[in-house]
């Protein structure tokens, strides 16, 4: 069931600031606001005891709530294994007298993945989303050290172990960012080979003060093939979750990608010094763009839910005049927020993708509504094959 607009549900604790890669699309530490400087490198264990007070405090009267607190950086697990078993200790206590508990993961490059982390992740049923962008040659290309070289076969041994049978059931699935000047069904078939139960494909931040140096049709034109192989299996082999949800919403039904629909909850971030901020890919549009002027330290989730920027599934960033005479709109959503930026006008403008994100749209919609018509009375929708693997 969607989140009612207004009602909290994800929150993205930044535990760590600083990362041991250098990636050179990362919009924190490369993009207008380099507020990451400012903070402290790692939060204080007080601040994650205030952050675990003031989740119960919120859901004490949303019994329907069950929050997703995802452990994010920098690389989160910078922190170390005694301040993350702190933390996850310290949340299971706070939430305990409601009887309940948050879903917990955190989203990291796998480079400090070992046996031992995952042991302690696996105690506190903390699952693993990684990052990853494809075979040695498209990871390579930007998810580099500070030295230079690759990070792909430290990632490989961290998908290797969430593999593993001990493990596997933490394996959350991976996030890929695309560079068009890979080959796309390589890419996806390096992806399928690690076995993620999920792929999620992100487009590199951009907006209209930096667009995309190889326009925005080039990303339909990487993503549509690996579309077309995806659906195209007799039996799913991976939940793609961009293109389940467009196919979600080509059929009728709510999205729940961030990139595409007009409904997207909003997710609330929480800093290393407490500071409550919106999703932070709005760090692409200048500097402070993410700020709310709110911290767990004097101000509550309850008052932060009041905030525009967490009130309306709109994130307080109502879609365009374009975008909603535009009648692709129902499908993608003006797209993410974050894209549609340019200085003078803010976000009142179309994505800076947008022809992208109809070409894709459209395909996809064509692909449903031809698959739709060409089953036998009886026969299952498209895309409800979602919950079934080999």
């Amino acid at each position: 069931m969607a989140e009612a607009a207004g009602t909290l549900s994800q929150f993205i604790l930044k535990v760590h600031s600083r990362c041991n890669l250098a990636c050179d699309y990362c919009y924190v530490y490369n993009g207008p606001d380099q507020s990451w400087q400012y903070r402290p490198a790692v939060m204080p264990r007080q601040t994650m005891e205030i952050f675990g007070r003031r989740l119960r405090e919120y859901l004490v009267d949303r019994p329907d709530v069950r929050p997703h607190v995802v452990l994010h950086g920098g690389e989160p697990l910078l922190i170390g294994t005694d301040r993350l078993d702190f933390l996850a200790t310290s949340l299971t206590e706070a939430l305990a007298p409601l009887g309940r508990r948050a879903r917990m993961t955190v989203q990291t490059n796998g480079l400090l993945l070992d046996s031992t982390v995952l042991s302690l992740l696996l105690r506190h049923e903390i699952s693993v989303g990684l990052s990853m962008d494809g075979g040695s040659e498209a990871h390579g290309r930007h998810r580099r050290t500070r030295a230079g070289t690759s990070s792909f076969d430290g990632s490989t041994r961290a998908a290797e172990l969430l593999r593993s049978t001990p493990f596997r059931s933490l394996y959350g699935g991976i996030l890929a960012v695309i560079d068009v000047r890979n080959d796309p069904v390589e890419v996806y078939e390096s992806l399928l080979e690690l076995e993620p139960p999920t792929i999620d494909f992100l487009l590199p931040h951009a907006t209209w003060d930096a667009p995309p140096k190889e326009g925005s049709t080039a990303y339909a034109e990487f993503l549509i093939p690996i579309f077309d192989r995806w659906f195209d299996e007799p039996r799913l082999k991976v939940e793609i979750r961009l293109f389940a949800s467009l196919l979600e919403l080509a059929l009728g039904g709510v999205g729940y990608s961030e990139l595409f629909g007009p409904a997207r909850p909003p997710a609330i971030v929480v800093e290393t010094d407490g500071t409550i901020e919106r999703t932070d890919s709005f760090k692409i549009a200048y500097e402070g763009a993410c700020s709310t002027g709110l911290d767990i330290f004097s101000n509550s989730f309850e008052q932060a839910a009041e905030h525009r920027f967490f009130a309306s599934s709109d994130g307080g960033v109502p879609p365009c005049d374009t975008c909603l005479a535009c009648p692709v709109y129902r499908l993608c959503g003006g797209g993410m927020a974050a894209h549609r930026y340019r200085s003078g006008s803010g976000f009142a403008n179309p994505s800076v993708y947008c022809d992208g994100l109809a070409k894709l749209a459209e395909h996809v919609q064509g692909r449903a509504e031809r698959a739709l018509a060409s089953l036998p009375l009886g026969r299952d929708a498209p895309g409800s094959h979602r919950g079934s693997r080999d």
